[in-house]
């Protein structure tokens, strides 16, 4: 579904990719790692184009819709969680069934000022699900999570990687690794010179 053909990436003197090569196949959940400024975030915007790469190409499926979730939660404040959800998806019922999923039943009507940091995390997730892209690109959804959440909301994430490709950038290796059809550690690529 996507392909990096020999991307490079450099911010000044520091270069975060040489010629480098990865692809996201058609399903299953897809693990990028590595210790923090690694490239973890620099290649989830350079696949979702908000970076170009200096050299090399991304190649993309016919079609492709990305429904993202950033490192930060990028709530508008004055808007409701069911708000803040609709207003990606414009779908009320569907915004609803995804906060529901979440666990975030009773919650609609907050705002992001009177939710705990798990909870803003959760209606991020839940506006990307409900927006309805076919491919999930997620930076760091777990952060803020407590281990029961972790794992209910992995268990949401195998459940589309069924059907679509999800890409997940994650500190999270212990939970995600023995289930990733495709883990990429970062820190374990050779350092680019």
């Amino acid at each position: 579904m996507i392909e990096c053909r020999k991307i490079s990436k450099a911010f000044g003197n520091t270069i975060v990719f040489k010629d480098f090569d990865y692809i996201v196949g058609e399903t299953g959940l897809h693990t990028v790692t590595g210790p923090s400024g690694r490239g973890k975030t620099t290649l989830a915007r350079l696949i979702m184009g908000l970076e170009k790469p200096d050299s090399g190409e991304i190649l993309y499926k016919e079609g492709i819709c990305i429904s993202p979730v950033f490192p930060e939660n990028r709530l508008i404040p004055t808007m409701t969680c069911l708000e803040n959800v609709e207003y990606a998806a414009k779908d009320r019922a569907k915004s609803q069934e995804m906060l529901d999923l979440l666990k975030l039943d009773g919650w609609e009507g907050a705002y992001p000022g009177q939710l705990s940091s798990g909870m803003k995390r959760r209606v991020a997730l839940a506006r990307a699900l409900a927006y309805g892209g076919n491919i999930l690109i997620l930076d760091e959804p777990f952060a803020g999570l407590d281990e029961a959440l972790k794992s209910h909301v992995l268990e949401l994430l195998l459940h589309y990687a069924k059907t679509m490709p999800v890409l997940l950038f994650s500190h999270e290796i212990a939970l995600v690794k023995p289930v990733s059809l495709q883990f990429l550690d970062l820190q374990m690529l050779p350092k680019p010179n």
